[in-house]
């Protein structure tokens, strides 16, 4: 199963259906890749000696089984990996392969089984989706339930099942205090009832806490909804 950030496959597809090509940013599975959610809704990888041992190997495996027909930068690729992961601020790296691929490409990489994530090369991430509704029933109700959706850049994978166990807690541990961070800020004593789930969480708000939610939505949130089964009961 490879992940997708939101509405990047199509605009793989558009791109390589209108244009003949695709500039796309690869990131394999990696046992020891530790993924986190940043404070720009960006992706954040921590750097670590082990990390770039396994990416060395597994990249260097992964171009040398492309077909050379499929990616036009196949060569260029090869020369950025074998200089290995770079070493950003705060000891982190950005483990993606850079790939400028055909449709025959295209069609290859959605057939692989040694893939976590695929994403546009560059593209934005998606704007903030806030539900016209929530505003207008908690100044009704004086809550209101809501669902709160983070975003999910590049790196991010639901399937638990294809990582390791030093993958997945990585990434739930930055899901979750992404989460916590957000409600707390908008109310600390809603914190008690939420539930939270993966990249998204149920909480009941207060008409305030969510105008400041609205006002200046954190850049981490990828959408707010209005929960049709109501307020979550207080745990």
């Amino acid at each position: 199963m490879i992940s997708y950030v939101e509405g990047h496959y199509f605009k793989i597809h558009q791109a390589v259906a209108t244009k003949g090509l695709a500039s796309v940013s690869v990131i394999q599975r990696l046992d020891a890749l530790e993924w986190g959610l940043g404070a720009r809704g960006d992706a954040v990888f921590r750097w670590t000696p082990a990390l770039e041992d396994e990416f060395r190997e597994k990249a260097r495996a992964f171009l040398e089984s492309l077909p050379a027909a499929a990616v036009l930068n196949l060569e260029e690729a090869k020369r950025s990996v074998a200089a290995g992961l770079p070493r950003l601020p705060a000891e982190t790296t950005h483990p993606a392969i850079a790939l400028v691929i055909n449709a025959k490409g295209w069609l290859h990489l959605q057939l692989r089984q040694d893939i976590r994530s695929i994403s546009m090369a560059d593209a934005p991430l998606p704007p903030v989706k806030l539900d016209d509704r929530v505003l207008a029933t908690a100044r009704r109700d004086g809550v209101a339930g809501v669902v709160i959706n983070l975003k999910t850049p590049e790196g991010y994978s639901p399937a638990e099942w294809r990582m390791s166990k030093q993958a997945w807690a990585a990434q739930e541990e930055s899901l979750r205090s992404a989460l916590v961070e957000i409600i707390g800020r908008a109310d600390p004593r809603a914190l008690a009832s939420a539930q939270l789930f993966g990249s998204a969480a149920s909480v009941g708000l207060t008409f305030e806490a969510l105008r400041r939610l609205y006002v200046d939505p954190d850049p981490r949130i990828q959408s707010i909804q209005l929960n049709d089964w109501g307020v979550p009961p207080a745990s």
